[in-house]
């Protein structure tokens, strides 16, 4: 039993979970976007290049209601409506990752091109003070361009967290107001009803 304690102690608290619940979290306000951007842009743009037909109403009814029997329908309005909502939400993860490992590559590249001096000026074989001299120069310079790279990709990164510490509270703030947004709707509902 002290095994599978130990065992699930390293497995909740290791970073990949903890990594997976942040994004588990932030996929979870990002889908209350999705959801808005199907149900209130999207839906109603096909709708109207349709000539009006709602998918959401679009149904099969098996028995119509009667006598205080619900109605009995498949609702195939609600799986098209799922899968163009599924589709954006796939396209819209695939670009942020797309930007992200560009980035990313783009960081490792200039990483890498400011280590190549470095390593050719410390593979020269110092013969007499001015190959010695010059290979401190070219350290110095190496040092120094290492030194911008690092500076800069550091100013970038603080750039990101900064910005997406704003995009995290602007997608905080639009689930707030899509949660009140649906909160009204279903009162609205239940008014109707």
């Amino acid at each position: 039993m002290k095994k599978f304690i130990d065992e699930f102690k390293n497995f909740a608290f290791k970073g990949n979970v903890i990594d997976m619940a942040v994004g588990i979290v932030i996929g979870g306000a990002f889908s209350a976007i999705a959801t808005a951007l199907v149900n209130y842009i999207i839906m109603p743009l096909i709708s109207f290049g349709t000539a009006g037909i709602d998918f959401t109403d679009m149904k099969i009814v098996l028995r119509p209601a009667q006598d205080g029997v619900a109605e009995c329908a498949i609702g195939y309005g609600q799986l098209i409506q799922s899968i163009i909502y599924f589709l954006l939400v796939s396209l819209s993860l695939f670009i942020v990752l797309k930007i992200i490992f560009n980035l990313k590559n783009k960081i490792n590249a200039a990483a890498n091109t400011m280590k190549k001096p470095l390593a050719n000026a410390a593979t020269q074989t110092p013969g007499s003070a001015a190959n010695n001299a010059a290979a401190n120069n070219a350290n110095n310079a190496a040092g120094t361009a290492v030194d911008k790279v690092v500076a800069d990709t550091a100013a970038k990164a603080t750039a990101i967290e900064t910005r997406e510490a704003n995009i995290e509270m602007l997608l905080g703030e639009i689930r707030d107001l899509l949660k009140k947004q649906q909160q009204g709707n279903n009162q609205q509902q239940q008014q109707q009803q």
